[in-house]
């Protein structure tokens, strides 16, 4: 069994022997205000355990109702576009904002993950069309049923499958965007259990180096979850890591020439993990990269469908995927873009401008 403690909040999980030898214990030793199963909350999170028709066990975990309780900023009487600073008050509100949007996207919602952060480098000045996109940012968690689901995995074919990406150049100051994901692996399961999202650590020249630096943070990140997860399963994990870097992947098997001599440390750092089978990097299409919403700004469809199913082969599973005009929301199978009209959505003299 397993047992998470914080302040007085418990939360436990295994057999009946561990519930009736160590919780029934400190049912005996210490008042026990409320216990709940199947289904509750646990600070701040929803878990729910539940039946597939097969009778499997899987579980969710959301913040639905968290989210719903987050209080937008108020903008009434401000435009969208409008790049002057926000006042003393909205400041105040737009940081309260982007903490709690932060706590959810790092709690259950990778697919929020780069969004929040580009809100959150934003902090010490926003303007009042940061604050409308703050906004749009919450419209869009409080509208998207998304949720993180656990299905089981056999010890016997567990293993660890992470994805890297990054984005040159696409944040402040020249900086560039990295992020990872970290799941628990099966045949086709993919259980997420861990994520990040930032900005790396120093300015680079290249696509290249941006992408080694998030590859390297993320050997960082495996190598402490195989070392969490040996201690509770006994057994070290198999661990691949997949980037979308041709060059990099070419560098880290054959050896390759690189011009910028401060990548020589990161990609021998990659070469010694590879060799020693610490953990595998293989190369992967951009189409299979599931890091991809954590370094860019897009809707996440490939990611919400691993989120939503914990398998790795829905990453590319077909679904009507909703595009949302200014007044009008058109679900793409349905309606082609040329059946469309042009003024939807724009009033005629906008119309007439863009003619």
């Amino acid at each position: 069994g397993l047992m998470c403690l914080h302040v007085d909040d418990i939360y436990w999980a295994g057999d009946r022997s561990f519930d009736k030898e160590v919780v029934q214990a400190l049912r005996d030793k210490f008042p026990i205000g409320k216990e709940s199963s199947w289904e509750f909350e646990y600070l701040g999170l929803l878990v729910k355990a539940e039946l597939d028709e097969m009778q499997r066990m899987f579980i969710t975990v959301s913040q639905r109702h968290y989210v719903e309780k987050v209080e937008a900023i108020d903008v009434q009487g401000t435009r969208r576009q409008d790049q002057s600073m926000a006042g003393k008050s909205q400041h105040e509100a737009y940081m309260a904002l982007v903490g709690k949007l932060l706590w959810l996207a790092g709690q259950t919602r990778p697919d929020l993950s780069f969004l929040v952060m580009r809100l959150a480098q934003k902090s010490s000045k926003p303007s009042v069309a940061d604050l409308h996109q703050a906004n749009s940012v919450l419209k869009r968690a409080q509208r998207d049923d998304v949720y993180l689901k656990y299905v089981h995995v056999p010890l016997s074919k567990l293993w660890l499958l992470a994805y890297s990406d990054a984005a040159w150049a696409n944040l402040e100051n020249g900086k560039t965007g990295g992020g990872y994901i970290v799941g628990l692996a099966g045949d086709t399961e993919y259980n997420i259990i861990n994520w990040r999202c930032r900005a790396l650590k120093r300015v680079v020249r290249s696509t290249m180096a941006g992408e080694t630096m998030a590859l390297g943070d993320l050997l960082d990140e495996v190598e402490n979850v195989q070392h969490t997860l040996k201690q509770l399963l006994g057994d070290h994990l198999h661990a691949v890591a997949r980037t979308d870097s041709r060059s990099v992947y070419d560098h880290v098997h054959f050896g390759r020439q690189v011009g910028e001599k401060r990548l020589l440390v990161e990609l021998q750092a990659l070469r010694e993990a590879q060799k020693e089978k610490r953990m595998g990097i293989e190369w992967c299409s951009s189409e299979q990269q599931l890091a991809d919403a954590l370094t860019k700004s897009m809707v996440a469809w490939r990611l919400i469908n691993v989120m939503k199913t914990a398998d790795i082969h829905n990453m590319h599973q077909s679904a009507a995927k909703p595009w949302t005009h200014r007044r009008k929301t058109v679900s793409r199978p349905e309606v082609a873009r040329k059946d469309i009209p042009v003024t939807m959505g724009f009033n005629e003299r906008s119309v007439a401008r863009r003619r």
